[in-house]
């Protein structure tokens, strides 16, 4: 990760999804009760006795299962922003059946319309960022996101840094901020997620990129995203800066 902190996009969308989903767990539980009711009333097949309809009450109970494992997981990942990039899109398809399930509330219970646009357009919102944005609101690690494996980044030495440094590569650093401020490579730029979109877009895909962290393994994973950037000479550091302050000269 570039970032260890909790990012204000992150926090609210976490509240927000854990809040969405009690909605429509809410929602759901009341279609099952109307439904259970509708059938006391000898209304059953109004509502999916027919074994060639649908049978609501069997799909409202798989949802409401299907949302308390959702909400779970919404809790797992807002302590853990790889539990993001591994689920993510599955969560995303839970909010898309919900946007859709309110228009079954609507079809059987008059005055349900207010739940049928507030479900479509809330769970619409909810699945769309998911599915498309999950790295731009923080729920993925800015340099974890990239196509390419991190076994395919070239690494090297600190000798090959230094001769990279002598000839004017563009070092880049993805420790925390502090670490950073107290000690790094002269010159260096450090990254995190509020500025990675801003030095993507202004430094030139054809220069020589080295990137460091501490010990060259999260590096790795920041030189992947950069070289899915367009960025056509990138490495990461062996040893990262606590082997590269041993020889080489640093700054704060």
């Amino acid at each position: 990760m570039f970032i260890h902190k909790l990012s204000f996009l992150r926090i609210f969308h976490s509240c927000f999804y854990i809040l969405l989903l009690l909605y429509d767990l809410g929602c759901g539980k009341l279609f099952v009760q109307y439904v259970h009711f509708m059938a006391l009333a000898g209304a059953d097949s109004e509502i999916g006795s027919d074994p060639w309809t649908l049978d609501w009450r069997l799909v409202s109970k798989i949802l409401l299962i299907i949302n308390w494992a959702a909400l779970g997981a919404i809790l797992l990942g807002f302590l853990n922003r790889g539990f993001f990039r591994k689920i993510g899109t599955t969560l995303a398809f839970v909010f898309l059946a919900n946007a859709l399930y309110p228009n079954a509330v609507a079809l059987f219970m008059s005055g349900f319309y207010l739940i049928l646009l507030w479900g479509i357009v809330f769970n619409g919102y909810a699945f769309g960022v998911l599915l498309f944005f999950r790295e731009k609101i923080g729920f993925i690690p800015v340099g974890t996101k990239g196509r390419r494996k991190m076994d395919e980044v070239a690494q090297i030495d600190v000798a090959q840094a230094r001769e990279l440094f002598e000839t004017g590569a563009t070092f880049v650093d993805v420790r925390d901020p502090a670490s950073f401020e107290a000690a790094h490579v002269p010159g260096a730029h450090h990254l995190s997620d509020a500025n990675i979109e801003k030095f993507v877009s202004q430094q030139e895909k054809a220069k020589t990129v080295v990137v460091y962290c501490y010990h060259g393994n999260t590096s790795l994973g920041g030189a992947a995203y950069l070289m899915d950037q367009g960025f056509q000479k990138v490495y990461s550091l062996a040893g990262g800066f606590e082997l590269w302050k041993q020889t080489e000269k640093i700054e704060s």
